[in-house]
């Protein structure tokens, strides 16, 4: 969806209900869904209201987690980032939990950010990757050790 038709069509609506939402719940913050590569709109999303964006879906165009984190890490916070399209299951352990150990670093750099799969753990994916990103997310975990006992427990 293009910028001009979502503020002109959709923003109104979603503003009406954001604020709704926090009338409601006064220490809530409103967390908005989508998918796919939505830069461009993400201003128009912050002035309705938006404190979270889930899932930040880095592997789409133009969704970089530097690019958003610099874009908008002082106005919005990140949920998700950890792509279950292409990293979760097509590399091996050790490249998840590097690669999810940078995207922690990024988005959680100065706060603002809820470490998340962008969406459901595909089927097929390895349970050693799951590991490996669970082991990067919680920062003091020796992925290692955990790797060998989850193994021994299988």
């Amino acid at each position: 969806m293009s910028k001009k038709v979502y503020h002109e069509v959709l923003k109104r609506y979603h503003t009406r209900l954001f604020r709704l939402g926090e009338a409601l719940a006064l220490q809530a913050a409103v967390m908005f869904h989508s998918d796919g590569a939505v830069f461009d709109i993400l201003p128009e999303l912050i002035d309705a209201g938006i404190d979270v964006r889930e899932a930040a879906q880095t592997d789409a165009d133009g969704m970089g987690a530097e690019q958003l984190k610099d874009a908008f890490g002082d106005r919005l916070a990140f949920h998700g980032g950890i792509p279950v399209q292409s990293l979760l299951p097509n590399a091996d352990a050790d490249s998840v939990f590097h690669e999810s150990r940078r995207l922690v670093k990024i988005f959680g750099d100065g706060g603002g950010y809820i470490a998340a799969p962008t969406h459901a753990i595909q089927v097929g994916t390895p349970p050693e990757n799951v590991l490996a990103m669970l082991c990067a997310v919680l920062g003091e975990v020796d992925f290692a050790a955990a790797l060998e006992a989850a193994a021994l427990d299988i």
